[in-house]
């Protein structure tokens, strides 16, 4: 068995940086899963009660919704009721859907007005819909989810069901769904994947064309300037 130590996390906020013996390193993605082993590691007190499996409290379960949790795992992590645990749902679904609808209130950009004489901002939304009307699936089903992530910030995630037809018109590295992290402290949105970047309007496919119309042209190199010669020293007559 290959053994690893943990590096830390990557800075893309999904992964953990893993290392082997010999240096080569491993990414292991922060799901629910690894969420979910970590939790359950940590229940070093005996069971409390009857059904009672670790020191579960309102914010636990409440940390746990933001998290993505269902009902179900809840109940299993905590031993808890369903029907208990089910009574803190409602409000983090109440909070989950105001960070999505914060995240797509984001301004992103800028685009010229009807008038063509100023330049209004343009939302995360807002630009969903311009791609999707270029590309041909502004009808398409839309599905947003979010869970909050260790560090605070939260992962925004939407998913589009789409056709084959128009998915063939698509950039090849966009794999639906597209990620995004969101901080609420500085309303700050940052794409994690191509998908995420490519409803943005910021493909690699869009960046590489461009690259290729207008080639940027490299300055030729500067030689280094020669040292200037020692002025010659002055005669006695010169002094005076």
């Amino acid at each position: 068995m290959l053994e690893l130590r943990l590096i830390g996390v990557h800075d893309d906020g999904e992964n953990l940086v893993l290392e082997s013996a010999d240096g080569t390193r491993f990414l292991l993605p922060i799901d629910a899963n690894l969420r979910t082993s970590i939790t359950k590691a940590r229940r070093i007190q005996p069971a409390r009660g009857l059904g009672a499996k670790g020191t579960y409290g309102p914010r636990d379960i409440q940390t746990r919704f933001r998290q993505g949790a269902s009902v179900e795992e809840i109940a299993e992590e905590s031993g808890w009721e369903p029907e208990r645990v089910r009574r803190y749902e409602w409000p983090i679904v109440a909070e989950r859907a105001h960070i999505i609808r914060a995240a797509q209130s984001v301004k992103i950009g800028r685009r010229s007005s009807a008038s063509g004489t100023a330049q209004i901002p343009v939302t995360l939304s807002a630009r969903i819909e311009e791609v999707s009307e270029r590309y041909g699936f502004e009808e398409a089903t839309q599905d947003w989810t979010t869970r909050q992530q260790e560090n605070g910030q939260w992962r925004v995630e939407l998913d589009i069901a789409l056709k084959d037809s128009v998915r063939q018109n698509l950039p090849a590295q966009v794999v639906f769904p597209a990620r995004w992290v969101y901080n609420p402290a500085n309303q700050g949105l940052y794409a994690s994947n191509e998908a995420a970047y490519f409803l943005m309007g910021n493909s690699e496919d869009a960046v590489a064309a461009a690259a290729k119309k207008a080639p940027v042209e490299v300055p030729p190199a500067r030689l280094p300037k020669a040292p200037e010669p020692a002025p010659a020293p002055l005669t006695s007559s010169e002094s005076a």
